[in-house]
């Protein structure tokens, strides 16, 4: 199925995105002020709370994602916390794919809108590809990009599509929406649906005359019959052809060649660059963003968060700690020093190297629930594996280490190991 892809902002318009009404968002005030306090939250850590806000997601900020096991954020929010994700990180290129499914056209209207003016404020590019997007999203967008079977047909501003597909020899009816227009232009019925008088007399098609609005509510009025040319094209609707008028590769050759946009961009495309001009920064020659140290202390930092994060687990695994303490010591309860209890304190210190080895073995589910996350952040480069497996251990240290210490202390004493220095 055709897909557009709008592509908020164009370098050379950074303004031009679009509000139902064909107004620009540009020429309101409130827009202006929006732009203002992007940029000057965008450094600094509000710019979290900004995104969760204007995505809806401020309410749940204390909410877990969840699971298959834990109930969390609906199906909507779970997207929209992908999207914040994706959109509150120091890039300023970000290509999203469906983002529409799960979400009903208001809640889709804001995202978009949103973005749109982010993009605009912070001079990024965003790729969105959304399947039949609803006419007021659409108009949002500066430009778009119709692609059919991996062949892109159209790419220019969004107020050109309509103009562009009339020049090839289909036109979209006054009452139909621009984006259901161009989805079915791509189809074999939809092609001889919308064809104009000058495609299909080069076609050697009959021409079909257009019904008025009257005529297509009313039937041609009171007791009237329908037009024998509206029946006629109604029958041949009906029979559903199955050949294009104008085949996926004559739509993407009438563009790139006979338009000026197309032009322009193939020229840039194949135009030669001199790299001796280019920042040094301009290109990527690295797999990650960070050096390895870098990437180690982002990934520590983020763990040690989720550590702490969750306090009801860190007081049930010291209580534990308490309690089996208690228990192993007042099995070993204050041992002598005769010849006869050197293997009691054998078993003791056996006890106490058993419990060290086992203290991880709480955090293995929760190291398997990560997982996922893991390969997450593994695909997306975020940061390197050795820098994750790092980590999930320095974050797990300073809590064994407290463990270590509150076991060693009541143990220690209640066992009566030596207690004098030497």
């Amino acid at each position: 199925a055709a897909k557009e892809a709008a592509l908020p902002p164009m370098p050379q318009s950074p303004r031009s995105v679009l509000c139902p009404g064909n107004k620009l968002l540009s020429s309101l005030p409130e827009f202006d002020e929006f732009e203002n306090l992007i940029r000057q939250v965008w450094g600094t850590n509000v710019k979290v709370d900004v995104v969760m806000k204007l995505l809806g997601l401020y309410h749940c900020r204390e909410t877990l994602v969840g699971d298959a096991m834990v109930r969390g954020v609906s199906g909507g929010e779970k997207k929209r916390t992908t999207m914040a994700e994706m959109v509150v990180g120091p890039r300023n290129v970000a290509l999203m794919d469906e983002i529409s499914t799960g979400l009903d056209s208001a809640t889709l209207f804001t995202i978009i809108r949103w973005l749109a003016q982010s993009v605009h404020a912070l001079q990024q590019t965003c790729v969105i590809s959304l399947l039949q997007p609803p006419p007021e999203v659409f108009q949002l967008f500066d430009d778009v990009m119709l692609i059919s079977e991996g062949r892109i047909l159209y790419h220019g501003p969004v107020p050109e599509i309509v103009p562009f597909m009339a020049s090839i020899g289909f036109d979209c009816p006054a009452r139909k929406d621009v984006p259901s227009f161009l989805l079915e232009v791509t189809t074999p019925l939809g092609q001889h649906r919308y064809a104009n008088d000058m495609l299909r007399q080069r076609k050697g098609l009959p021409r079909v005359s257009k019904l008025t609005p009257d005529d297509s509510l009313h039937g041609g009025g009171k007791g009237a019959a329908p037009p024998a040319p509206a029946a006629a094209a109604a029958s041949a609707r009906d029979q559903k052809p199955r050949d294009m008028l104008m085949s996926l590769e004559e739509m993407p050759r009438a563009f790139w060649d006979g338009t000026e946009q197309g032009r322009g961009m193939l020229r840039d495309v194949n135009a030669k660059v001199d790299e001796s001009k280019l920042h040094p920064n301009a290109l990527v020659h690295t797999k990650y963003a960070l050096s390895p140290l870098e990437a180690i202390a982002v990934a520590t930092k983020r763990q040690l968060v989720l550590v702490m994060r969750d306090k009801v687990l860190m007081k049930g695994r010291l209580a534990q700690v308490v309690v089996i303490t208690l228990i192993n010591g007042s099995l070993f309860y204050n041992l002598g020093v005769s010849l006869e209890d050197a293997r009691t304190f054998i078993g003791a210190c056996f006890m106490a190297m058993l419990f060290m080895s086992f203290g991880g073995f709480p955090h293995l589910a929760i190291m398997l629930e990560a997982k996922k996350i893991f390969y997450k952040h593994r695909d997306n480069m975020f940061v390197p594996p050795y820098a994750q497996g790092l980590a999930m251990a320095l974050s797990q240290l300073p809590v064994s280490l407290l463990e270590a210490g509150i076991f060693t202390l009541i143990y220690y004493f209640m066992v009566n190991y030596y207690r004098q220095p030497g």
